[in-house]
């Protein structure tokens, strides 16, 4: 029993925890897969994966209580490194039979009185749209927001407004179409860690790792 005790013990001492924090939306985006890949080759880590609000990410990494996180946009944090992972286009998603459906592209001007469909207020993507909405001198009509892609995809085919949304294959209905975004906005996706993270070299090897990904880019 003793000597089951040390072993345990030793395994304990020399595995090294790994809190990952995914900002709500990251998931659907993130190729899971090539996390995953990285962990299972470095048996030493002892990895928690959560979904949390954009900032909230930001903040835990910044109070160490995450080692790493993905996050939509740059926190522009001195004690934080942030890599660009990814980037996706931004569209709108419109319904057949509205008058836009023909079109292959709008800007934010031809959506100033459509009903919107949206991810909520937890979303990163929720906050930059109403900015670029402001900027343009609108406020947008919200008409329903939500905390699931499929939902905002079925919500867009039932006729209920039009979608902003990255550009996600995986949820889009047969009777919807994708219109390109005519602005220069992507969803960034960006890697995050303390520059005085006590596992910064374990840290550094694995946000290397996704950022040379092929299915990263």
């Amino acid at each position: 029993m003793h000597q089951i005790q040390e072993e345990i013990r030793h395994l304990d001492n020399n595995s090294k925890k790994i809190r990952i924090g995914f900002a709500n939306g990251v998931f659907r985006a993130v190729p899971i897969h090539v996390i995953s890949e990285y962990m299972s080759r470095h048996t030493e880590i002892n990895e928690q994966w959560c979904e949390y609000e954009n900032d909230e990410v930001v903040k835990k990494i910044y109070e160490s209580e995450l080692e790493y996180g993905f996050v939509v946009g740059d926190p522009k944090n001195s004690d934080i490194v942030a890599t660009l992972l990814m980037s996706k286009p931004v569209a709108f998603y419109v319904y057949e039979g509205h008058p836009l459906y023909s079109k292959d592209s709008v800007t934010l001007d031809e959506l100033k009185n459509e009903d919107i469909i949206t991810m909520n207020e937890k979303f990163h993507i929720y906050h930059d749209f109403i900015r670029a909405c402001k900027a343009r001198g609108f406020e947008p009509k919200i008409k329903a927001k939500t905390m699931d892609g499929h939902t905002l995809f079925k919500m867009v085919s039932e006729k209920i407004g039009i979608a902003i949304s990255p550009v996600c294959a995986a949820y889009e209905e047969p009777n919807v179409k994708k219109l390109d975004f005519e602005g220069d906005y992507t969803w960034n996706i960006y890697g995050i860690f303390r520059k005085d993270s006590p596992e910064k070299e374990l840290i550094e090897s694995a946000n290397a790792y996704f950022q040379n990904h092929p299915c990263f880019q």
